[in-house]
């Protein structure tokens, strides 16, 4: 095989791994907050991303950001504890559609 070959299949197997990592992650938190946050919080908002240990979620209506953002440390505290440790540090929230 030729060093360049060897490379590209190395860099490929390092993303995939770091995909993964990050993809479990994603699952993880999704799985937290299926699990303990408000059904009505949950029908009207979606979960978009996780980065840095912070929760980036899409919400329906200003009135459900408004919701989120007041029960804000009281969700992160169940993720938290829903893992045990610290997983996140904030939440970001942004209209959009569910």
């Amino acid at each position: 095989m030729r060093k360049e070959e060897i490379f590209k299949e190395t860099i490929n197997k390092v993303m995939s791994g770091l995909n993964e990592r990050l993809t479990n992650k994603n699952k993880s938190i999704n799985k937290a907050w299926n699990e303990t946050i408000d059904k009505n919080i949950k029908k009207h908002t979606k979960v978009v991303n996780v980065k840095d240990k912070v929760l980036y979620i899409k919400a329906e209506s200003p009135a459900w950001i408004y919701e989120i953002k007041s029960k804000k440390k009281e969700i992160i505290k169940k993720i938290n504890h829903f893992h045990t440790k610290e997983v996140l540090k904030d939440i970001k929230i942004k209209l959009g559609d569910i």
